[in-house]
């Protein structure tokens, strides 16, 4: 009898799930001048690497549909996030400049709805993802 219930007892603690620790951050794009390229995407989680080139967490492409895209993150840990959008008109994977070193092509931020001189703070652009839920968040694009 004690073997079934050893057993038992492992069978429960296998089946027995840790709670949920990861969410879903779905990222809408709207304000987009053409279908030209993609939406390049990248998510960010420490506010020292953030914009830098290669400090995103992830970064993703989406196909532009009208004037919009969607990019969903799924089972992403629950934590503080910031999302930077790029609209890469040429598909050349990086942002343009003009002679005048302004940007040529659109871009945007997650918690900031006006295009932006100064690049904004990580704080500044700041989502909470939380266990279990989806959050979505829309980020605009200026010129």
């Amino acid at each position: 009898m004690k073997k079934y219930a050893w057993i038992v007892l492992i069978l429960f603690c296998c089946a027995w799930k840790n709670p949920d620790t990861r969410g879903t951050l779905k990222v809408r794009v709207y304000g987009l001048r053409n279908a030209s390229g993609f939406a390049r995407v990248s998510l960010y989680n420490k506010p020292d690497t953030f914009l830098q080139e290669k400090g995103a967490l992830w970064t993703t492409i989406a196909a532009i549909y009208g004037n919009e895209a969607v990019i969903v993150f799924k089972d992403t840990p629950a934590g503080g996030y910031a999302v930077a959008v790029l609209h890469d008109e040429n598909a050349n994977a990086k942002m343009d400049y003009n002679w005048l070193g302004i940007p040529a092509e659109g871009y945007g931020f997650s918690r900031v709805h006006a295009p932006v001189i100064a690049k904004p703070s990580f704080v500044e652009c700041k989502l909470t993802v939380e266990a279990g839920k989806e959050l979505t968040t829309l980020v605009m694009v200026g010129y």
